[in-house]
């Protein structure tokens, strides 16, 4: 009897289980239901306004703790020195390819992730039929 009673609990628990919302999937609808293809669009085009300015003020940091580290304010150990140097090295690179990006090479980029972004999403939404 009392075998029979936990197993009735369990059937019980995971039936509720099964019913409740997954989150996740609440979620995922959500985006998908928001997510126009000019939406997604500006998105993009705000992320990557939002990513060189991050650059620029990560180069900037580095710059001003070289420079506190060469004056003898606050100084570094070798490995964060070098590490900052490189830093600024590859983030200004990395900047002036982003600023030096046409227009059409801009478009062509986010063009390229809108697609990468639609395959992901009709992925996910056949990963959820499936659990369904």
């Amino acid at each position: 009897m009392r075998f029979s009673s936990v197993i009735a609990l369990f059937y019980l628990l995971v039936s509720a289980s099964a019913v409740e919302a997954n989150p996740r999937r609440e979620e995922h609808r959500g985006h998908l239901s928001r997510g126009d293809k000019n939406g997604m669009i500006d998105r993009l085009r705000e992320r990557h306004e939002e990513r060189k300015s991050k650059l620029a003020e990560m180069v900037e940091e580095r710059k001003v703790k070289l420079a506190d580290h060469k004056a003898g304010r606050k100084l570094l150990q070798d490995e964060e020195h070098e590490r900052f140097s490189r830093q600024v090295v590859n983030f200004g690179r990395k900047l002036d390819q982003l600023h030096s990006m046409s227009e059409s090479e801009r478009e062509e980029m986010i063009s390229h992730e809108v697609e990468m972004m639609e395959r992901m999403q009709d992925r996910e939404t056949e990963m959820f039929r499936r659990e369904l």
